[in-house]
């Protein structure tokens, strides 16, 4: 009994933790427009506690994977840097 408790409480800890992460894709997604930007760009439009760049670069990489948004590459400074879209 005690074992099934366990396993239904990380249930509702790795749900909520997901319905956290949704929250913050919508939000990165929202944020997107057709004019490329870097995540750094993105990250600085997006307010809140706990978020990292990693974590906008992450909801950008599934955004593209999810064909909602495209990837490109930009020289800013001399360097290479990854810019992200909206999808036509």
């Amino acid at each position: 009994a005690k074992l099934a408790a366990k396993a239904e409480k990380a249930k509702a800890r790795a749900a909520e933790k997901k319905a956290i992460g949704d929250e913050l894709y919508a939000t990165v997604v929202s944020v997107l427009t057709n004019e490329p930007q870097s995540r750094e760009a993105v990250f600085a439009q997006i307010e809140g506690e706990d978020l990292t760049v990693a974590k906008i670069g992450a909801r950008l990489s599934q955004a593209v994977k999810n064909g909602v948004a495209v990837k490109s590459t930009e020289k800013v400074d001399g360097k290479n840097k990854v810019m992200y879209a909206l999808a036509e």
